[in-house]
């Protein structure tokens, strides 16, 4: 799945070339991966990561997981 993204990523940003938008100021997937290089990220603690390029469904399906959880959670 991370391969998959990379590409899906990379595609993107080579269409991006094409024709960038005003706010696209990395155009370069290449020269991303060296901007961000040396950036660190690290979930908060009970921080629900959603991924964009995941179908809506799955990511709605994975919000109303978490909700119901912290629900459950919180009458106990």
């Amino acid at each position: 799945m991370e391969g998959y993204k990379k590409i899906t990523i990379a595609e993107r940003f080579n269409k991006r070339k094409l024709d960038p938008q005003p706010n696209n100021l990395i155009t370069d997937f290449h020269k991303l991966k060296i901007h961000y290089k040396d950036l660190e990220t690290e979930s908060l603690k009970n921080e629900i990561i959603l991924d964009s390029i995941d179908d809506i469904n799955i990511l709605i399906e994975k919000v109303c997981k978490e909700i119901s959880v912290f629900l459950s959670n919180k009458r106990n």
